[in-house]
């Protein structure tokens, strides 16, 4: 419910958290991008440090901080009347949700015991699915009016939504006490260098990055494509978008019940063969019109979304499995860089189409296919392992 309510929130304001600054406050769009994305700059130091707090502490009183910081920092929004404030406001958000996805997963692990990870993750990734296409129908409704009042709407609704989650958080404390977690007793020992030392888990950093770029780049690159490439018809990403939402919210939990007889790397290489395969089909997209050209785009989005069902449950999971018992906090939290990474190669991707239409498909296809050899390949040193160990 913590989760949900914190995506609300998030599909409630993020379509018009930049327009705020710009007509309701008056600032330039050259002022607001740039201390928006120092904000981000400054908070990819977030996972680091949380990390090591987290194996000392825990999760949940770092988690819960992070929703509160949120929380004041969208308030403050109705304070700003200059890009300073732009920059202070958006960093204290960004370093909050940073601090939120930094602690989820090994919350969730905790939460898990010694239960099946994938089940926890892939019901609290549905929970956010449905709570982002909810506030972003919300907020699609709200903002009709296009006016100051609907902007200071959205931005008290976004505010309570995370003091909300902090407080469904507070009362998770009684089911978190009755599961191990770290302690001080038990610090992690070696700290970043035993990290560092790790090759399968910065390997997996790596592909982890790969496999993250697809949605990031369906929601800012595809629009892209689909309008100035295809010229396919407006409403078309809208539809996609709406496509993948629903099916990632009534689907997710039951495709990784599916692949729960396979290994994770196993099914990692697969979800990368499959993104392979949706570019390829994108790149080939041109060659179609008219109501063709629809069907394609959502025969084309259904592979996508196979693929996404799997990858974020999956991959948490393979990287909490290999941390060391001591360091899981670390793990999971530095794994989020593979995000953050993901973010900065998607816009690369869609000034790729200077090159091309089928220039961004065909680097996906070889990006994908890539890891997939390589996840397949880790899965080969498992098995290595598991013959010696016997």
């Amino acid at each position: 419910m913590a989760a949900w309510v914190d995506s609300l929130g998030a599909g409630l304001f993020l379509p018009v958290s930049m327009l705020y600054f710009i007509r309701v406050v008056g600032l330039p769009e050259w002022q607001v991008g740039t201390f928006i994305s120092l904000s981000g700059v400054v908070a990819l130091l977030v996972p680091a440090l949380v990390g090591a707090v987290i194996d000392r502490v825990g999760p949940l009183r770092i988690i819960v901080v992070g929703q509160v910081l949120q929380a004041l920092g969208t308030a403050a929004y109705l304070l700003v009347d200059g890009p300073l404030g732009v920059f202070v406001v958006t960093t204290a958000c960004a370093v909050g949700q940073r601090v939120f996805w930094s602690c989820f997963f090994g919350l969730g692990a905790q939460l898990a015991g010694d239960g099946p990870k994938e089940k926890w993750f892939s019901i609290a990734s549905s929970s956010q699915a449905a709570g982002a296409g909810v506030g972003g129908l919300m907020a699609a409704f709200l903002f009709v009016a296009d006016s100051t009042a609907s902007y200071v709407l959205l931005i008290l609704l976004n505010a309570a939504s995370f003091a909300v989650s902090a407080l469904l958080m507070l009362a998770v404390r009684g089911a978190a006490s009755t599961s191990p977690g770290p302690s001080t007793e038990h610090a992690a020992t070696g700290g970043y260098r035993a990290v560092l030392r790790d090759r399968r888990y910065l390997l997996i950093i790596v592909l982890g990055t790969v496999l993250a770029v697809p949605s990031t780049f369906f929601a800012s690159g595809l629009p892209v494509y689909l309008n100035q490439e295809l010229h396919a018809p407006s409403w078309i990403s809208g539809a996609l978008l709406t496509m993948v939402t629903v099916l990632m919210v009534a689907l997710q939990a039951y495709a990784v019940h599916l692949v729960r007889g396979l290994r994770r790397t196993t099914t990692l290489a697969i979800c990368a063969f499959m993104w392979a395969g949706w570019a390829t089909a994108m790149a080939a997209a041109p060659a179609l019109g008219g109501s063709s050209l629809v069907v394609f785009l959502f025969a084309a989005t259904g592979i996508y979304v196979l693929a996404d069902l799997l990858h974020g449950p999956i991959v948490n999971a393979l990287v909490e499995h290999i941390a060391p018992v001591r360091m899981k906090g670390r793990y999971l939290a530095v794994f989020q860089y593979s995000y953050n990474l993901a973010a900065i190669v998607a816009p690369l991707l869609v000034a790729a189409f200077a090159w091309g239409a089928a220039a961004p498909w065909l680097i996906f296809v070889a990006l994908s296919g890539g890891s997939g050899l390589l996840f397949l390949k880790l899965e080969l040193g498992e098995r290595d392992v598991e013959e010696d160990r016997s």
